[in-house]
């Protein structure tokens, strides 16, 4: 080594050193996060209680098995997806039927527990003889009548533009009139029982959800793309009713997925839809009883 060489050596050992001086001892990034967490309530645990109400009167124990262990299941997803923790649950027993749900306090919310607990209804529907997501969101009126011979009749009456309405054939009788939405007329493809995983994707200036069916829902998808395959048929996606998504089906879905676009879709939407979704539907619907923190 020659001595310019073995000067710089001596100089960084210098400057080493007194860097070691002035700077803090090395910082333990395992005791930071755990200080943060503490700080936040991370060693705690948030307990909180959901009544099980059944469609029905329920008296056989192995149906009651098998209702709480899809319960389970559905609040282990949704949890999963909605916040990345796995809860520990626990049942009492009929006729009280309750769900214990436990999950850290850091991430316990009240948005949190509705969307555990969201019994939330999910439909594909084939939207027959219907050309636009406008024509779907219309509100009609169904009119019924007898014509000349006497035969039952009825007129779809679209009531969003009163001055466009039609109108019932003079000197017909008319027995009943009623108010719906047209969905009721749509046949149902597939549930969101049929989903076995759903996620939310990040797009250019919104975000969609994406997802996956199980080997039912993905059946019937696949015979339904088939058979109006080229034929431009629209399958809504009704949540509760309510049209969220109005996909046009293109080409044969083979592999059992599916994108919900919903327009302007934030983060936080995409995020509690998926979670909902995740799982399937519930088969109880279920009331938040109370709630309490367990300290550790």
């Amino acid at each position: 080594m020659n001595r310019n060489h073995f000067a710089l050596v001596i100089v960084g050992i210098i400057v080493a050193g007194a860097l070691a001086l002035l700077l803090p001892p090395a910082i333990d990034l395992w005791k930071l996060n755990q200080a943060a967490k503490d700080r936040r309530g991370g060693n705690n645990l948030v307990e909180f209680t959901l009544r099980m109400v059944p469609p029905k009167p329920i008296a056989d124990a192995a149906e009651w098995r098998t209702i709480e262990r899809k319960v389970a299941n559905t609040l282990r997803e949704r949890s999963l997806t909605y916040c990345g923790e796995r809860p520990t649950i626990r049942f009492t027993l009929p006729p009280d039927s309750r769900v214990i749900v436990r999950i850290p306090e850091r991430v316990y919310s009240v948005e949190l527990v509705q969307t555990l607990g969201s019994s939330a209804r999910m439909e594909f529907r084939w939207a027959k003889s219907v050309q636009t997501q406008q024509d779907a969101s219309r509100r009609y009126r169904m009119e019924w009548h007898a014509d000349a011979l006497g035969q039952d009749k009825y007129d779809l009456v679209d009531t969003t533009d009163l001055a466009g309405s039609k109108k019932i054939p003079s000197g017909s009788k008319q027995l009943v009139v009623l108010i719906h939405s047209p969905t009721e007329g749509w046949d149902l493809i597939a549930d969101g029982s049929m989903i076995r995983r759903a996620w939310a994707i990040p797009m250019a200036s919104t975000y969609e959800v994406q997802l996956e069916f199980d080997t039912n829902g993905t059946k019937r998808l696949r015979d339904f793309s088939e058979m109006v395959q080229g034929r431009g048929e629209y399958l809504p996606i009704l949540l509760n009713n309510n049209i969220i998504s109005f996909p046009r089906m293109n080409a044969v879905i083979f592999d059992g997925k599916a994108v919900i676009e919903g327009g302007n879709m934030t983060g936080k939407e995409a995020l509690k839809l998926a979670s909902i979704l995740s799982g399937g539907a519930l088969p109880v619907k279920l009331d938040y009883v109370s709630s309490r923190v367990v300290r550790k």
